[in-house]
């Protein structure tokens, strides 16, 4: 692994540090509790790999986040903890109720509070900043790897977890910081490989056209959604969709024919008065897995976030866990029906959001998609995160999007990189108007969300309001 700066060259070696004391605690029995999103579910099979390699038992549970009561259950079982991707926002409500010195936690969310007896490693207390230099999955990944011999399938999970939580910012949609050693370390033990493809959704799996509409990391207005004016638009560039009787896909497409599409999907954002900039959103570094099955979605690193993410956002955390860990029988089989059930909710849900009247409401700095009852509550960090990718680069504005939950109103919202560049916190936002209105929220500079009472909505848009308008003042000001 070769390490670019002295801030990574020292979190490496506290991992290292922490993975000594983990082995030296002599536990014989842990619970593993992770955020319920794919880098969660992707630390959490890192650790259960590491686990099961040591012979530790261990039972592991996803949180979507943590309050009173879910520690206050946390504690009943009278076990050392591991929190995943999740724990650093909440230290003082953990060492009130759980003995710190049973508590690990491994996480790249902002710290809030004081850690007191917790052993913790964030990359945010090294000058890291934990939104672009490394996921949960990093983390956990750059400790355990210590504890076992073989630990490539843990450097797929590392790459799974960056991915998914949309680290993929450096050029030509690369991974940057302790991400890219991460990489180049399974590079050299040969598990990882890379190229530069299209990264529709489905490129090792689905059929050309079908994979374009079923994008969901980018817009493009007219093809996704519809399979037959994708397939018509692809006929219409002369590129064969199928070779004797078999769809073909992506991954099957000649350089030629990619340059082709290239030059296609430009001259379609041109021809729609749009800008052709977006479509090089749509191409990039593909991370692939050598080892595992060719055609299936375990071996796009993209494909495999989507699987994990798939299963957390539609309340199956387990099954994705199972699928990480190494399961490829019928619970995997269950993870992609899950799959696509999840993507026919993203596009009914992108859907709506984008054609009510009355949904979208702007101001000077906040850019508003208001999806109560109209977005499915189970999807909304997908949503937020595709509106945000389809927007004018030069839109320097916060884009907050709401679905309602029961009585309860979930919140996401994106910052610019342009801003979060020049110091602009999404996460502080989140977590000042949450307070303010007796919610919960918190997230990282770019990517952040909240849990707010429904009935408060409106003080809770006017707090975002206000802390926007002190952050961009303080930009100004700098």
């Amino acid at each position: 692994m070769i390490i670019q700066s002295e801030a990574q060259k020292n979190f490496v070696s506290k991992a290292r540090e922490l993975a000594g004391k983990i082995s030296s605690l002599d536990w014989e029995d842990v619970l593993i509790v992770f955020h319920a999103d794919a880098d969660g579910t992707a630390a959490a099979a890192i650790a259960c790999i590491a686990f099961r390699s040591m012979g530790i038992s261990f039972c592991a549970r996803s949180v979507k986040q943590i309050d009173k009561a879910t520690l206050e259950n946390i504690a009943y079982f009278s076990k050392p903890v591991i929190f995943l991707d999740i724990g650093s926002g909440y230290l003082n409500e953990i060492k009130t109720i759980l003995d710190p010195s049973k508590v690990v936690i491994l996480d790249h969310h902002e710290p809030e509070g004081e850690r007191g007896g917790i052993l913790m490693l964030n990359p945010n207390e090294y000058g890291l900043n934990g939104s672009s230099d490394i996921s949960g999955s990093g983390v956990s990944y750059l400790v355990f790897k210590n504890l076992v011999d073989d630990f490539s399938r843990m450097n797929e999970l590392a790459v799974v977890g960056a991915l998914a939580d949309l680290q993929d910012a450096g050029p030509n949609r690369s991974l940057l910081g302790l991400n890219s050693a991460i990489i180049l370390e399974g590079e050299e033990n040969g598990s990882i490989l890379i190229e530069e493809d299209f990264i529709f959704f489905g490129r090792e799996t689905l059929p050309i056209h079908v994979s374009i509409a079923s994008s969901s990391n980018f817009i493009i207005p007219g093809l996704t959604g519809d399979e037959n004016v994708a397939l018509n638009f692809l006929t219409s560039l002369g590129i064969e969709v199928k070779k004797d009787d078999s769809w073909r896909t992506f991954n099957d497409l000649s350089e030629a024919e990619k340059s082709r599409l290239l030059t296609g999907l430009m001259q379609y954002m041109v021809d729609l008065g749009l800008s052709p900039d977006g479509v090089q959103n749509m191409f990039g570094k593909i991370y692939v897995f050598k080892y595992e099955p060719k055609g299936t979605v375990l071996r796009d690193g993209r494909e495999f976030s989507a699987l994990l993410n798939s299963c957390a956002r539609m309340g199956f955390s387990h099954i994705g866990l199972a699928v990480a860990i190494g399961e490829k029988g019928r619970l995997f089989e269950e993870a992609q029906r899950i799959s696509r059930e999840y993507r026919a909710v993203v596009s009914k849900s992108l859907s709506n959001i984008l054609s009510v009247p009355g949904t979208r409401v702007e101001s000077e700095r906040v850019l508003l998609y208001n999806g109560e009852g109209i977005v499915d509550p189970r999807v909304l960090s997908p949503v937020a995160s595709i509106i945000s990718t389809s927007l004018p680069k030069n839109l320097e504005k916060i884009l907050v999007v709401t679905a309602a939950e029961d009585d309860m109103l979930k919140v996401s919202i994106r910052v610019p990189k342009s801003l979060a560049q020049r110091g602009f916190n999404g996460g502080l936002l989140a977590s000042s108007a949450a307070r303010h209105v007796g919610g919960l929220g918190g997230g990282h500079d770019v990517a952040s969300g909240a849990i707010i009472p429904r009935r408060r909505f409106q003080s809770f848009m006017e707090a975002v309001e206000k802390n926007a308008k002190e952050q961009f003042s303080k930009l100004r000001n700098a």
